[in-house]
């Protein structure tokens, strides 16, 4: 308990605190905040600003709480870390269920709440704790159920609000298919992957008709964007393997002091065969240059979770090991929690950034700093994720390529009193900046457990020539 309650404090110092933790954290909270002012997210009216790969799930869920606590952080991160308790209660839940002892629960519901910081986008403002939810309960429920008629529609429902969390939450059916099949229930696994199949179209055909540019900037430009990488999906599973090597170690270790017949269920169970599963589409996933290790805890964990449930349950032998290795994982995600940035630094450069911004009537922001903007609920030049319309088609890249004709001609005309621009190699490429400004400072603006620098640019005089330059 004193874990937990360790766990609860850290949580809310960070559910409070007024700045970005991450990057893109911007980017939910200013559609959260257009989606309570009764904005349609996906009319192409809030392009580019508007745009984010996620669906809109989250963003709805989150309005009541934005209006209770006003446009910040603190509401749509509340959301992140109520549905993340419920992943973890769920799992506690079904251990109960399965007759483990209530220390082997109370160390399932830690381990699975203390994994949820080690990734930001877990517990800050993303749809990541919402669609992780479903996900769970899409694979949990009919297992629990063993497959029954209700259970495997209520599947169906939970990964349909899943999807709309953020796209590959919607999979927990197609784990469910290929074990029914792996199981010689082939009737069950049509039956259910049409009514899927059925269910999915209706309900895309709708949404596409209510939100015109859903599809686009959403499931397209998801399947379009990734480029596969190698070394990128090896350093993941290295990264992944070293933070659950105490639970790993556990299963290995009981695994192979049990008899043949217990190895045999093990081998056959649900949670191994979806673990199986997830790994041969992580192979492919696991490889996008995206977030790094996200894919591999969303979609692995919950798979983990239940196979370790299920492999305790049948001795208590295995227990006393799973328990340790609970503990032990525990420990790990702790030490995890404890290093990052303090976050009297992070505010400390935020407040550097708004009193240089303050007084000032042109100022273009990058995406962290772009807070500024939206709590005043003006539309931001870039939340974060607007680079991505470049990929996309029609009206989304247009309104793209308008928003960056009219910077770069503000640049020209030095309109901005003061720009700040993110410390990336790119910035030298920009020839009208570095020609109509002077680079004045650079701010350590290292987030939560990322390392970032912002640069301010003040105007110059007038215009360098190119020849001069």
């Amino acid at each position: 308990m004193t874990i937990i309650c360790f766990l609860a404090i850290k949580h809310l110092d960070l559910i409070i605190f007024k700045w970005p933790l991450e990057y893109g954290e911007n980017v939910e909270l200013y559609r959260t905040l257009l989606a309570s002012q009764g904005t349609n997210l996906y009319d192409g009216t809030t392009l580019p600003a508007g745009h984010s790969q996620y669906g809109f799930l989250y963003n709805w869920i989150s309005i009541p709480f934005l209006n209770m606590f006003g446009p910040g952080f603190t509401g749509p991160r509340t959301v992140s870390a109520i549905f993340n308790l419920l992943s973890a209660f769920v799992l506690a839940a079904y251990a109960h269920n399965k007759k483990l002892s209530m220390p082997l629960v109370v160390a399932v519901f830690t381990w699975a709440y203390a994994s949820t910081f080690t990734h930001t986008s877990n517990f800050l403002s993303y749809p990541v704790g919402v669609g992780g939810f479903f996900f769970l309960i899409s694979v949990l429920i009919p297992l629990h159920y063993q497959f029954s008629k209700w259970s495997l529609v209520f599947s169906l429902v939970a990964s349909l609000l899943g999807f709309f969390s953020k796209l590959y939450f919607g999979f927990g059916p197609a784990f469910i298919v290929i074990y029914l099949l792996i199981k010689h229930r082939v009737l069950t696994a049509a039956t259910f992957a049409f009514a899927g199949l059925l269910l999915y179209g209706i309900t895309l055909t709708a949404i596409n008709h209510i939100f015109p540019y859903y599809y686009e900037t959403t499931i397209k430009l998801s399947i379009s964007l990734p480029t596969w990488n190698g070394v990128y999906l090896l350093k993941q599973i290295r990264y992944f393997i070293k933070l659950f090597l105490p639970t790993i170690l556990s299963i290995a270790f009981t695994y192979w002091l049990s008899p043949k017949d217990l190895r045999r269920t093990f081998l056959k169970s649900f949670g191994f065969i979806s673990f199986l599963t997830a790994l041969l589409i992580l192979l492919k996933m696991g490889g996008n240059e995206g977030a790094y290790y996200l894919y591999f805890y969303n979609i692995l964990f919950p798979f983990i979770a239940i196979m370790l449930i299920d492999w305790a349950s049948l001795s208590i032998i295995i227990r006393r090991y799973i328990l340790m290795g609970l503990i032990g994982n525990t420990i790990v995600f702790l030490a995890m929690l404890t290093a990052h940035t303090p976050l009297q630094k992070i505010a400390s450069s935020f407040t550097q950034i708004e009193q240089l911004a303050e007084g000032k009537k042109s100022v273009l922001l990058n995406p962290p700093a772009s807070f500024l903007r939206i709590i005043k609920e003006e539309i931001p030049e870039d939340p974060g994720q607007v680079r991505y319309l470049a990929f996309t088609n029609g009206f989304a890249k247009y309104s793209y390529e308008a928003q960056q004709k009219k910077i770069a001609d503000a640049k020209s005309s030095r309109f901005y009193e003061l720009i700040f621009t993110d410390n990336i190699e790119a910035d030298k490429e920009n020839v009208i900046l570095n020609l109509c400004y002077l680079k004045s400072k650079r701010i350590d603006l290292s987030m939560y457990n990322q390392y970032a620098a912002v640069d301010v640019w003040i105007p110059k005089s007038a215009c360098d020539s190119i020849g001069n330059k």
